[in-house]
């Protein structure tokens, strides 16, 4: 029992090293693309690592989230429209788990780039994005000023 005991700690230890290795190289990509897209700064940011599945599904934290991240993202400039993508059990929606902020002026959209881009938000880093655009399957009222969409069937 001794030497198999042995062998299955070392298979724990190695599956845990490898899930680490694949979470900092996902971050790394991350990281890669948001300071590729630093060379063409546009209105909108995309925040990564900012909220999870689970958090989404909830439609009282689903509204606390928006409208904390509304008010985070009104310190760096005037806020046009705020799209945070939920799940859906009936069709394919891009973009979930990330926040999309849409300023009035890219100036606006840099200095929340430069405030938001490696902080640390709910124990993760946030990686920040400059967008060409808004994604377009974000769902009924999930821009700024619109109500929560419906709970997902």
């Amino acid at each position: 029992e001794g030497p198999q005991r042995g062998q299955q700690q070392q298979q724990q230890q190695q599956v845990n090293s490898f899930m680490q290795a694949a979470g900092a190289a996902a971050l790394q990509q991350q990281t890669i693309a948001a300071l590729q897209s630093q060379a063409n700064p546009t209105n909108i940011i995309k925040l990564s690592n900012c909220v999870s599945i689970a958090e989404l599904m909830d439609d009282e934290e689903y509204v606390e989230i928006v409208e904390d991240m509304r008010d985070e993202s009104a310190r760096h400039g005037e806020v046009l429209e705020i799209v945070i993508p939920r799940p859906s059990k009936t069709e394919t929606v891009q973009g979930i788990g990330k926040v999309f902020v849409r300023y009035a002026q890219v100036e606006e959209a840099m200095r929340a780039f430069n405030a938001m881009n490696g902080r640390k938000f709910a124990g993760n880093i946030v990686v920040a994005e400059y967008e060409a655009g808004m994604p377009g399957a974000a769902g009924p009222g999930a821009g700024a000023g619109g109500p929560p969409p419906p709970p997902p069937q």
